[in-house]
């Protein structure tokens, strides 16, 4: 039963809880977004705790165990790191899953690298007595210092994180975690003496930690540099073609114009000449002929119009059909440019996807403003040899693939923009792009 209690008697000192305390801030900075108002600070103070705590049970539990379990000898400090971090990753941080690889494994390594550092330079230079202390203040400080760091310069804040960037990242810290573990079992079942060349090598593996992760994060802005100026390129792009859509719109009007001027010059004449039924026939023909003519948007929304009429357009020029229901505000506080790209590469891609398609070729859109939010749907039929299972993970069979990815980074940056999301699924024989725009970001996009 003593043992039990022997963490506490012999460990749990302020050099310890302190050591615990900057594992725990790192953690919680590094994974989660810092927001400097009351409830932000008092909600980092409340996570910070939380971690804490169950730092110090798990040291507590794993060092009982390893009284017993010859295993957790000399692993069970890093190991209750590690499954703290673990689980403060996997269930409370929001950022995205590479993100949440990277940023966990390198505050382990780093947390246990500066933990054994502490031990070993007290051991090393023990006859300093309590001032010896100062080495694992001073790692402590280390821990705290590459996490500020790292906030500052987070890798969480691209979507596109390399997958051999990761990669790397993983072998670091396997590679790391090992020396570290090796070097504290030398310690504690082999009696190994602490010396300089041991915290050198410690004081190695935290800076080469702190460099791949400066390295990982330039190749990640660079990488993302890259992509932005494609999607850049792609969105003058898509504006150039819808500049001269506009253009040959008006040009058909004139043409339209110069048409109907004709075409009452021919009515009058067969009026003229009491030619009654001729002039029925002629009107029939005018109706039919009108019919097939696209029918244009009118939903209230200047921006909503001037994008339908243009996508209307150019549906019916694929023989597609749009059939929308458009139910929204005179004003969105979403701007002209970000309603056009959302609208025009969702709809782009069900008009390709519709063309290719036997029988009716419609295309659904239905958008409406509920509870602040405003919600696009795009429906589109699919032929039947579409592999399915590609369509959903944004694949394309095209030789263009790569404008067809850009097409939903557009999209999904927008989304991101707005606090929403974009969804894509398959019902049957129809492919449907779901997309929710958060109307209440107005203040934080007229900042931006």
């Amino acid at each position: 039963m003593e043992e039990l209690f022997l963490y506490f008697t012999f460990v749990y000192d302020w050099v310890n809880i302190l050591q615990l305390l900057a594992v725990s801030v790192s953690v919680v900075i590094v994974l989660s977004p810092v927001t400097f108002t009351k409830k932000g600070i008092l909600l980092l103070v409340a996570e910070i705790a939380s971690v804490f705590v169950g730092e110090t049970l798990l040291n507590w539990m794993l060092f009982y165990l390893s009284h017993y379990v010859p295993f957790f000898a000399g692993i069970n400090f890093p190991l209750a790191h590690f499954i703290a971090i673990a689980v403060y990753a996997a269930a409370f941080s929001r950022y995205n899953v590479k993100s949440r690889i990277v940023l966990a494994a390198t505050v382990f390594v780093t947390a246990i690298a500066m933990a054994e550092l502490g031990t070993q330079c007290m051991r090393c230079f023990a006859s300093g007595g309590e001032a010896t202390k100062a080495f694992a203040v001073a790692s402590d400080l280390l821990i705290v210092a590459f996490a500020v760091l790292i906030c500052a310069r987070s890798i969480h804040v691209y979507d596109n994180i390399p997958a051999i960037s990761v990669g790397i990242i993983l072998v670091v810290a396997v590679a790391s975690s090992a020396t570290i573990i090796w070097i504290e079992e030398l310690s504690i079942k082999h009696s190994m003496t602490a010396d300089l060349t041991t915290c050198m090598l410690l004081l190695y593996v935290y800076l080469v930690t702190v460099s791949v992760y400066i390295v990982t994060y330039h190749h990640c802005t660079e990488h993302n540099a890259k992509l932005v100026l494609e999607v850049d390129k792609k969105l003058m792009e898509a504006d150039i073609e819808m500049l001269s859509l506009s253009e040959q719109i008006a040009e058909d009007m004139k043409e339209l114009r110069h048409d109907i001027k004709n075409q009452y010059l021919v009515m009058d004449v067969m009026l003229k000449e009491k030619r009654y039924s001729d002039v029925e026939e002629y009107f029939r023909n005018m109706k039919d002929d009108f019919a097939a003519f696209p029918h244009f948007t009118d939903c209230g929304n200047k921006s909503i119009n001037s994008i339908m009429n243009l996508e209307t357009l150019k549906a019916a020029s694929k023989r597609v059909q749009i059939i929308s229901k458009i139910n929204v505000p005179e004003t969105l506080p979403v701007t002209a440019n970000d309603l056009c790209r959302i609208f025009v590469n969702l709809i782009d891609n069900a008009l390709e996807a519709a063309e290719k398609t036997k029988g009716d070729r419609l295309v659904d859109l239905n958008v409406h403003v509920q509870n602040e939010y405003l919600y696009i749907s795009v429906t589109n039929p699919i032929s039947e040899d579409t592999d399915r299972s590609a369509a959903l993970g944004l694949n394309t069979t095209k030789s263009d693939f790569k404008n067809h990815g850009y097409g939903h980074r557009i999209v999904k940056k927008i989304v991101d923009k707005y606090n929403g999301y974009i969804n894509y699924s398959i019902e049957g024989d129809e492919f449907i792009a779901e997309a929710l725009l958060d109307l209440k970001t107005e203040a934080k996009n007229e900042t931006n």
